[in-house]
C-alpha cells in the first residue's frame, strides 16, 4: 500500500466521515483536513497525472479558482524527476462573501516528482504566501499504477489563525475539497473519452 506522505501533514487528527479530518498540532494549532482515493480502471499514470499536475487549466474545471498562473517554474538539476514550481491561485469568491473578500488568493510551492520504483507521479504543495486567516496550507496528491488501474490519492490540511466552528470547517473540507476531487475525476474521464 502506498504512504501518502513521507512525513504526516497532520497529527492527532480524528478522521470523520468523507475523509474529513479535524484537530491540532504539537503546536495547538487548530487545523482541519481532507484525505481520498479514487480508482481508474484500465488508465494511462501519465495522463492521470497530467489533470492533476497542470493546474493553469484548473479554473477550467473547478470552479474554486478564477485563475491560476505560474510564478516561476525549474527542474532540479540534480534530479531531472523533480521540478519546483511557484503557483498562484485566485479564488473565485462567491458573491455572498465578497463584502468580506473583494480578492482572495494563495501562492503555493508545488513539487512534482516521479518514484520508479513505486511507479507514482507526486505533487505535494506549501503555502509560501495566503489570506491572514490561512496560516498552513499543504497536502499532495500521488497518482499510482496498480496493474492496468491507476489510483489517485489526496492528503491535504491547512491550519488557521483563529477558530472556526466545526461546521465551517467541515463545509470547506467535505463540499469545497469534495466537490474539487470529483471534478478532477470527471475531467480525467473527459480527457481519456469515458462517460461520467
Amino acid at each position: 500500500m502506498l504512504t501518502l506522505t513521507q512525513q504526516p501533514i497532520h497529527q492527532n487528527e480524528q478522521i470523520q466521515e468523507d475523509g474529513v479530518f479535524d484537530g491540532t498540532s504539537e503546536d495547538g494549532l487548530g487545523r482541519a483536513g481532507f484525505k481520498d482515493v479514487y480508482t481508474v480502471e484500465d488508465a494511462n499514470r501519465e495522463l492521470v497525472f497530467n489533470v492533476i499536475n497542470n493546474v493553469i487549466d484548473y479554473p477550467k474545471f473547478l470552479k474554486i479558482y478564477s485563475k491560476t498562473q505560474i510564478l516561476s517554474d525549474t527542474v532540479d538539476p540534480d534530479d531531472s524527476n523533480r521540478r519546483i514550481r511557484i503557483a498562484r491561485y485566485d479564488i473565485a469568491v462567491p458573491f455572498m462573501l465578497k463584502m468580506f473578500f473583494p480578492s482572495l488568493h494563495y501562492t503555493l510551492k508545488l513539487t512534482s516528482t516521479f518514484d520508479e520504483a513505486t511507479r507514482t507521479e507526486s505533487m505535494w504543495w506549501e503555502q509560501v504566501e495566503g489570506p491572514s486567516f490561512l496560516v498552513e496550507n499543504v497536502g499532495r496528491w500521488d497518482v499510482q499504477e496498480d496493474g492496468t488501474d491507476v489510483k489517485i490519492y489526496l492528503e491535504m490540511s491547512m491550519g488557521y489563525s483563529f477558530y472556526l466552528p466545526s461546521h465551517l470547517k467541515k463545509y470547506i473540507m467535505s463540499y469545497v475539497l469534495k466537490d474539487s476531487m470529483h471534478n478532477i475525476q470527471k475531467r480525467v474521464l473527459d480527457v481519456l473519452g469515458r462517460k461520467h
